[in-house]
């Protein structure tokens, strides 16, 4: 009866054993897609963020230009009014300065509007690539997440064959054994 007693002891430490390679694969492989979900939606967050950043600059690109236009306008009649007082109004003179502060007022709001809209696709870029990047941490997640499972399953089934290939279980452990070589 001893035999028996300890061969069902070894039956249930081999369980046990089995179940908890099961559970820690099982735990480590939730582990695994919590995190690459976790990482998936923190860069869904930041491209969204940087697409809404790129928005806003589109639209301060186009008040930057409507500003500076306007400034300009008011710059060439101050110029126009200044002139026309001296009574220099339509000659060469004034229209070489009207030119000149025409020309530099557009460069400076071309340079500007230009400047805002290169962070505009800066930003648009990032997002794209944090878009990507999330997606990417999730496949590797769930990658992750079967890899365990599967590692985890025949940690498990090796034990079980182990064991059974040991203690001769009603034979089973040693034909199993005895088929795979395990106990050679």
């Amino acid at each position: 009866m001893a035999g028996g007693a300890a061969s069902v002891l070894s039956l249930g430490a081999t369980g046990l054993s089995v179940a908890g390679t099961l559970f820690s694969g099982s735990t480590a492989a939730s582990n695994a897609l919590t995190q690459g979900n976790m990482t998936g939606m923190q860069d869904a967050y930041r491209a969204s963020s940087l697409e809404r950043e790129a928005t806003f600059g589109e639209i301060k690109a186009a008040q930057t230009d409507a500003f500076m236009r306007d400034n300009l306008a008011g710059a060439l009649a101050n110029i126009r009014a200044v002139r026309a007082s001296a009574g220099d109004a339509s000659s060469p003179t004034e229209n070489a300065i009207l030119n000149r502060a025409q020309a530099v007022g557009d460069q400076a709001r071309m340079q500007k509007v230009a400047n805002i809209n290169e962070q505009v696709q800066e930003d648009r870029d990032a997002a794209a690539f944090y878009s990507a990047a999330g997606l990417s941490a999730i496949q590797a997640g769930e990658r992750n997440a079967r890899n365990i499972d599967l590692a985890s399953d025949l940690t498990a089934g090796g034990q079980l064959l182990s064991a059974g290939s040991k203690a001769n279980w009603g034979g089973i452990g040693s034909t199993i054994g005895g088929f795979l070589n395990l106990g050679a």
